[in-house]
């Protein structure tokens, strides 16, 4: 079997895999990016009905301790997973491209839409609710660009740029022939304790100044939330190796199925003691706790999840083919419809619980439908 990473583009959501990626039988990870757009779009839609006290753009009164299970769990792994399959496909793309043309694609899918929509878009929103009597040119100039440009979810598409970026200028430089770029063998227990032990231990530090949601600006312009950095990171360098060793396809199904159930163990554990306080920890020794502790919440979330798919969803289909190739659009103005949504049921005495529904399918299926849109324009699909 050919190696699908080799043949695979490094785009974690700007663009779909290849044919030849797909008939190796990686139509699970196609499976896997569409499952993780929908956890994002679910998080953000329960963000007004989950008591948190973190900030958001719509409030509402109605509320559901229900959402607090996915919604804290969620945040052990969802985007940290997004980052390992993106550093997944990468190494490949530099053995077939070269870092310049890669850096070049890069800057092009994920660097043109930042442009457009954090500093257009976003501006123009900002313009219209704080410009008041100034010009849109003058307001974006003086005001919006100069202060924090808002990034909303596109915080994460920066951060893939900067760790993309960084990685090829280091290959292209450095690398040569690396025992870093050997192919390493799929992960055992020792290996995955070892990971999971260093990602706990590196999170509970950071947590002692940097709690959960607490964002700074990093170069006076890249939003970043500190208490996960370490495994966006850590994930993201875990997925270069992965794609080499092609562990995807190569973890033991078994050692996936015991570091998943240590996972739901732990969690279960955890939430059973302090759900209501897991999402935005407010002391000390819970920061810490719960900052080692999403190690092996999440790993067994990421092992478990991957294996599944692999196992039950490895064949493609008309749906697959629909909506895998709109992820990309879809993480990058699901956030609109989903505020929008959120704003417009405010009025609506509903519980939490069936808010939080209405807004995640709908705004899924505006999403979805809008990206779809976008791509028929011509050369669009070369970014989305």
């Amino acid at each position: 079997m050919a190696h699908a990473a080799a043949q695979a583009r490094s785009a974690p959501l700007g663009a779909t895999m290849p044919a030849a990626a797909a008939s190796a039988r990686l139509y699970y990870v196609q499976w896997l990016r569409v499952l993780l757009i929908a956890l994002v779009v679910g998080q953000h839609a329960a963000e007004p009905y989950v008591v948190t006290g973190g900030d958001w753009m719509v409030s509402d009164p109605a509320s559901s301790t229900a959402l607090l299970v996915p919604f804290v769990l969620n945040g052990t792994f969802f985007m940290g997973f997004f980052f390992l399959i993106s550093g997944y496909f990468l190494d490949a793309s530099l053995d077939r491209h070269g870092a310049a043309r890669v850096i070049g694609d890069r800057l092009l899918r994920l660097g043109v839409p930042l442009v457009l929509i954090v500093g257009i878009v976003n501006g123009a929103i900002g313009w219209a609710i704080y410009g008041e009597d100034m010009g849109y040119p003058a307001f974006l100039l003086t005001t919006y660009l100069p202060g924090a440009p808002e990034f909303g979810p596109l915080w994460f598409i920066a951060h893939l740029l900067v760790y993309i970026l960084v990685y090829a200028l280091w290959r292209g430089i450095f690398a040569g022939e690396a025992r870093w770029l050997r192919a390493p063998k799929a992960p055992g227990h020792r290996a995955i304790f070892i990971f999971v032990l260093g990602l706990g231990a590196v999170t509970a530090l950071i947590r002692i100044r940097y709690p959960i949601d607490d964002w700074v600006r990093i170069g006076g312009l890249i939003p970043a939330e500190p208490a996960r950095l370490p495994q966006y990171i850590g994930l993201f360098v875990v997925g270069i190796l992965a794609g080499r060793g092609r562990w995807f396809e190569e973890i033991d199904g078994r050692v996936a199925a015991i570091w998943f159930a240590i996972g739901a163990v732990t969690f279960a554990a955890t939430a059973a003691l302090a759900l209501d306080r897991l999402a935005l920890p407010d002391y000390l020794g819970l920061r810490i706790a719960w900052g080692f502790l999403e190690a092996p919440v999440g790993v067994g979330m990421i092992l478990g999840l991957t294996v599944l798919l692999r196992h039950c969803c490895a064949r493609t289909g008309p749906w697959l083919r629909r909506l895998e190739g709109s992820v990309y659009g879809v993480y990058l103005f699901h956030v609109y419809f989903v505020i929008g949504l959120q704003a417009a049921l405010t009025g609506f005495g509903w519980p939490g619980l069936v808010k939080w529904a209405v807004v995640t399918l709908a705004a899924l299926a505006l999403s979805f439908g809008f990206a779809t849109l976008l791509r028929r324009i011509p050369g669009a699909q070369r970014i989305l």
